[in-house]
């Protein structure tokens, strides 16, 4: 597990610790699944209690596409388990990003803002679950769909950006502030 420290949520700057977790290995592999099914169940009850959230990514193999996110999440039980969607990854992983997070934003919590460019999208969607995107605003992303439905969230959501360039995002920090202070309560 990676463990991110007082990332800082928009609403008000309070720090968030958050546990991200990007479940890896392949399908059909029984160690990493082994490990996975293991592991994971003995991390809610060590998180919940310190107000640990664990963000799992929607990334690797056994959580890249909704199904076997829901899978996966069956694992662990209890309020600590959220979701890491990646706007961008998901999307290249031929899953429409925006559809996805309206099932889970109940559980979405700390969502990579990632936008990804028309050519990366015609030459690595569903072929390529991950790259560092362009500037959010830019791409294929409908970014006022994303921030709209996040603001019906009933819990604070920590948005963080992640770009190929410190231009990009300084572009999408400056484009996303004004979608999400639009929609802040």
């Amino acid at each position: 597990m990676r463990w991110a420290t007082a990332v800082l949520d928009h609403r008000g700057g309070e720090p968030h610790p958050h546990a991200v977790h990007a479940p890896g290995g392949r399908p059909g592999r029984g160690t990493a699944r082994h490990r996975h099914r293991r592991r994971d169940p003995e991390a809610a009850p060590v998180a919940e209690p310190r107000g640990i959230a664990i963000a799992v990514e929607t990334h690797g193999e056994y959580t890249a596409t909704p199904e076997r996110l829901d899978r996966h999440r069956g694992l662990i039980e209890g309020p600590a388990l959220t979701i890491h969607l990646d706007t961008g990854n998901s999307y290249l992983s031929g899953n429409d990003p925006h559809a996805w997070l309206e099932t889970i934003v109940g559980r979405a919590t700390h969502p990579p803002t990632k936008d990804i460019s028309q050519e990366e999208a015609a030459r690595y969607r569903a072929k390529f679950r991950g790259t560092l995107g362009c500037a959010c605003g830019e791409g294929v992303i409908a970014w006022e769909r994303i921030v709209s439905t996040l603001a019906t969230a009933d819990h604070d959501v920590v948005h963080f950006v992640k770009c190929a360039s410190l231009e990009a995002a300084t572009k999408s920090y400056a484009y996303l502030s004004e979608l999400i202070g639009a929609h802040a309560p």
